[in-house]
């Protein structure tokens, strides 16, 4: 029985395992499962314990006595499972609450000199950004001064205003995380916009 059960795997190994690796199939199929995630994740909630994932419910689950389901991550390296509603936005909200909870925890073990150079990382690269919205300005003028057509003006706006967006936005989280504003059931982002400076 052992023999047969060895050359039984032998010969997967060698028509199947083998043929499957040169050929790239394997790779093939972990792309595919990884852009079916980056689809799904347009209608499913992302796993909040490792980000690769998404959360989905078995066609064949049922619920238990207080109508939840069982909510697992498609990720197999991930063990993650909750029990929920059916209704998606429920599992996402609770997703959510649970990365933020994760995530004030781990700020919270941060000593100074970490959380020192989490905003420094923030604070450096909003001002790369709003060095790449200011060239971008300048080359806007140039190009409007230059009577250049209205394509290339408005190709220049577009990129100019999209650098300027990334900057507020990492000066903005290095704000939270100086501050501690992270997560907080109402946005700050606006009265960070109106009263707080943008260049940190």
């Amino acid at each position: 029985m052992s023999f047969f059960s060895g050359a039984k795997r032998a010969a997967q190994f060698t028509f199947v395992s083998m043929p499957s690796s040169i050929l790239g199939i394997n790779q093939l199929k972990m792309g595919n499962q990884h852009i079916a995630d980056l689809w799904r994740s347009l209608s499913y909630p992302p796993c909040p314990e490792c980000n690769a994932g998404v959360l989905h419910r078995h066609a064949e689950a049922t619920q238990n006595s207080e109508a939840l389901y069982p909510w697992v991550c498609r990720n197999k390296d991930c063990d993650f499972t909750i029990l929920a509603p059916a209704d998606v936005n429920e599992v996402r909200k609770i997703a959510l609450d649970w990365s933020a909870a994760r995530t004030r925890q781990r700020l919270s073990f941060l000593d100074d000199p970490e959380r020192y150079k989490l905003i420094r990382g923030h604070s450096i690269e909003s001002r790369f950004w709003f060095v790449c919205a200011s060239v971008l300005t300048a080359w806007l003028i140039y190009l409007i001064a230059a009577g250049t057509p209205l394509g290339a003006c408005a190709s220049a706006l577009s990129f100019g205003f999209s650098a300027c967006v990334l900057g507020v936005t990492k000066s903005y989280r290095a704000w939270q995380v100086e501050t501690g504003n992270i997560f907080l059931p109402q946005s700050l982002f606006w009265h960070f916009f109106k009263n707080e400076r943008w260049v940190r």
